[in-house]
């Protein structure tokens, strides 16, 4: 599992991200400056960090000031109207890859699978796909994904006071949860 830190001004930019991104184990967090995440940075082992943003010149900051306080993680950045110049002067700035915005899917999915060291497994995590809480991500892609494989494990959805559960053994459903209702009508709820 990677641990993905996307600094966005916008949480519109974080969820259209992170709808974009194929299915593969990536664990992503939004914070909204380089502020809010230097003040929270310890509560991942962070192997990427992601910038976005719609100006150019709060771009290169943002960078500059990520390369300085932890020069080792590698960094994606993401401007529109991007020139070759200033793609030059964020890669000399240190920016791992550069996307123009808005980024497609295939971009992503080239960078992440080109990438095959960020999805060496830590040892106590070898037998998860998927690890952690998803804030914005499409309930039935997700359960998609897991029936796809022969996936083994338990779905829990929150949303408000609702709670819900799937649980998937060898990539088929075996039970389904959702208030008093039975298992079929809880999955499709």
């Amino acid at each position: 599992m990677i641990h993905v830190a996307v600094i966005a001004r916008e949480k519109s930019w974080f969820d259209q991200i992170i709808t974009q991104i194929p299915s593969l184990p990536i664990s992503f967090r939004w914070f909204e400056n380089c502020s809010v995440f230097f003040k929270n940075q310890e509560l991942e082992d962070w192997q990427l960090i992601y910038l976005i943003s719609d100006r150019f010149d709060l771009l290169q900051e943002e960078l500059v000031q990520v390369k300085e306080q932890i020069p080792e993680i590698p960094v994606l950045c993401t401007v529109p109207k991007l020139r070759q110049s200033q793609r030059q002067l964020l890669h000399q700035l240190g920016a791992k890859e550069v996307f123009p915005w808005p980024v497609t899917r295939q971009e992503m999915k080239y960078f992440f699978k080109s990438y095959p060291e960020f999805f060496i497994a830590k040892a106590e995590e070898d037998q998860y796909d998927f690890i952690g809480q998803l804030d914005f991500v499409d309930g039935v892609e997700l359960l998609r994904s897991f029936c796809t494989k022969e996936n083994t494990g338990i779905l829990t959805f929150n949303w408000d006071e609702r709670n819900g559960r799937i649980e998937i053994q060898n990539g088929q459903i075996v039970h389904a949860a959702y208030r008093q209702l039975d298992p079929l009508t809880s999955v499709l709820v």
